[in-house]
């Protein structure tokens, strides 16, 4: 099972590389891969980690039908955080 700790490492992990190189690109991958199994496992504390992103990444103009924002959205609907999902579609986007 993973914890925050192992999201958090493989998140400096993937800081380490050079933006969207093959380095990066596989190192994201691991980051996406945690955070899959975290919020399917219904760890709250990594549901609200994905919430705050889309928030983030909402406040610096990404646009609705980016891939990370889509994926995201996925990960929550598919686990049951549907509520959650629903509140991230009805941000000013």
């Amino acid at each position: 099972m993973y914890r925050m700790n192992d999201y958090r490492v493989a998140l400096s992990e993937r800081d380490s590389q050079d933006m969207y190189s093959a380095a990066w690109n596989l190192a994201q991958l691991k980051v996406n891969g945690i955070v899959a199994v975290m919020v399917a496992s219904g760890d709250r504390e990594m549901v609200l980690e994905v919430v705050n992103e889309v928030h983030s990444l909402n406040d610096c103009g990404m646009e609705f039908e980016n891939e990370a924002i889509q994926y995201d959205l996925w990960i929550l609907e598919s686990n049951g955080f549907k509520d959650e999902a629903q509140e991230l579609r009805e941000l000013a986007w």
